[in-house]
């Protein structure tokens, strides 16, 4: 089976290398032929790993995952599972995936030339997912013991930030139209949402009073149940915001702490 499978591979390429001698299919096929041609696990598990790298040097993250996950079965030394491992952890990296990335724990010798590389992303993934105890303990780790500075500096970094709970900010708001938008930090807004609706409501009770019953609901009271209704989607969103904006400032701070620390 695998002669006709190297055979197969070797016609398809003997009939597009005219075409794609330098594109990133002749070499992923080439590569492939030499997995299936290799006589033991350790030329198989390179052949892998370059896919891997031309995968990841076109930006193809996923497919490059697919083949380290193949050549893990035939990474058979230290050296090739410390390098496996690392390849893992920089497609994580790079395609966005700092839950992972951020779990991965190299040995430091295993890494050797890629140490900084790898430090910095795991770092900067635990920022991310916004680990600030782990973060902070880890660079902790890596300051200088006599740089009493740096390391208070680090010590008194916060772990959290003052979060707003959407959902809390849509009921308030539900409540009293613009209570929300108040507890999310933005009061202009809540003082001008709660003017607003407030006129509606006085604008439809002044029709009643005066008998004008249409006028009261079509200008009165169907504008402000839109208005109320905004108003409590505004307040989930502006609290999003406020939690993405002091998300965004302590990971600031943690990344100038870790590019003081290893750059």
């Amino acid at each position: 089976m695998k002669y006709i499978i190297t055979i197969i591979l070797a016609l398809v390429i003997a009939q597009s290398d005219a075409q794609l001698a330098d594109s990133v299919s002749a070499k992923l096929l080439h590569n492939e032929v030499l997995f299936w041609q290799a006589q033991n696990d350790s030329v198989r598990f390179y052949a892998l790993l370059n896919k891997a790298n031309i995968d990841k040097t076109a930006e193809a993250y996923e497919k490059a995952l697919d083949e380290l996950y193949r050549a893990s079965k035939y990474a058979t030394t230290n050296n090739e599972l410390s390098e496996l491992n690392y390849q893992k952890m920089l497609n994580y990296f790079l395609s966005s995936q700092y839950s992972f990335s951020s779990e991965m724990t190299l040995d430091s010798l295993g890494v050797g030339n890629h140490y900084h590389e790898y430090l910095t992303m795991k770092l900067y993934s635990m920022i991310e997912m916004e680990k600030w105890d782990r973060c902070k303990s880890e660079l902790l780790r890596l300051c200088n013991r006599n740089d009493s500075v740096k390391a208070n500096e680090i010590t008194h970094l916060p772990i959290s930030y003052k979060y707003k709970d959407p959902e809390k900010s849509r009921r308030m708001s539900a409540i009293l139209p613009g209570l929300g938008e108040i507890y999310a930090g933005y009061t202009f807004k809540g003082i001008t949402s709660f003017i607003i609706n407030g006129g509606f409501l006085a604008f439809m009770g002044y029709n009643i009073y005066t008998h004008y019953y249409i006028t009261s609901v079509v200008s009165g009271f169907y504008p402000f149940t839109k208005f109320h209704s905004g108003g409590k989607r505004l307040s989930a969103i502006l609290a999003d915001k406020h939690n993405t904006v002091e998300a965004g400032k302590l990971k600031n701070k943690y990344r100038e702490e870790m590019y003081s620390l290893i750059h």
